[in-house]
């Protein structure tokens, strides 16, 4: 980044302390990143077990199964308590870290549960008692971003701290948790964080950064710093879908009073 920025705008406080709790889980007396996991198809169970886990309710799952396991926390690394959670299943996809952002924003401005507000696919009925009974553990990556729960927004001068970059042909989701205007109102970067692996690696929660070359051309036209190992993982994946990689805003924040600028 060439410029230093006039005006940043950050997430709600509410939000970002969700955020960094994902980041820093205590266990054991260390700081712990949550690391990446996504269900597998046709298994159930309760939700920290299914990758739609809270950060709290992870760091109490951890501490049940050291105990059922005697796996010592106290002794262990903070790198050796990611991989016990990582052999048990333990973490977090990208669409609960999102769709937890969200319901945290929408209770804080409303008062109610964002699964009032969302769309949910289906009929009326299963809708209804998806709503009731399991909503996290049905909203994927692709619903998040559906049409219906969401618009396209083609300006980058618009995008706005807890808008969604969707990627992967729906199937990844980052959340915009930063952005940096000049003096003229021109968006200068945008900080992004996520939940994701690669090459069988469960990197679980990462933040990135997006340095806006020209507002006016696409996402995938401007600089994206999230390397590892000298190569931006995420937006190597994202070239491979350019026509769907887009940055959306959900509906219902805009129900609920999106922030303004």
């Amino acid at each position: 980044m060439t410029k230093t920025a006039a005006r940043i705008i950050t997430l709600d406080p509410d939000v970002e302390a969700l955020v960094s709790h994902y980041k820093k889980l205590v266990i054991g007396g260390k700081e712990v990143i949550t690391p990446y996991y996504m269900n597998e198809k046709g298994r159930r169970g309760r939700r920290v077990s299914v990758g739609k886990g809270m950060p709290q309710a992870l760091e109490r799952e951890t501490v049940r199964l050291a105990k059922k396991h005697n796996f010592d926390l106290d002794a262990a690394t903070s790198e050796e308590i990611r991989e016990f959670m990582v052999k048990h299943r333990l973490g977090v996809d990208c669409s609960a870290l999102v769709t937890w952002a969200m319901r945290t924003m929408v209770r804080k401005r409303t008062g109610r549960s964002l699964w009032k507000y969302i769309w949910l696919p289906g009929s009326r009925a299963r809708s209804f008692a998806v709503r009731h009974l399991r909503p996290v553990e049905n909203i994927s990556a692709r619903v998040l971003t559906h049409e219906k729960n969401a618009r396209k927004i083609n300006d980058l001068r618009e995008v706005a701290p807890g808008d969604v970059v969707r990627s992967l042909n729906g199937k990844h989701v980052l959340l915009v948790s930063e952005v940096g205007f000049d003096e003229a109102g021109n968006p200068l970067y945008l900080k992004y964080v996520n939940s994701t692996e690669y090459g069988g690696i469960k990197y679980g929660i990462r933040e990135g950064v997006i340095f806006i070359k020209d507002p006016a051309s696409h996402i995938l036209q401007q600089e994206w710093l999230d390397s590892e190992n000298g190569v931006n993982w995420i937006y190597k994946a994202a070239n491979d879908y350019p026509e769907d990689t887009c940055i959306v805003r959900l509906k219902f924040l805009e129900i609920t009073g999106q922030r303004s600028r």
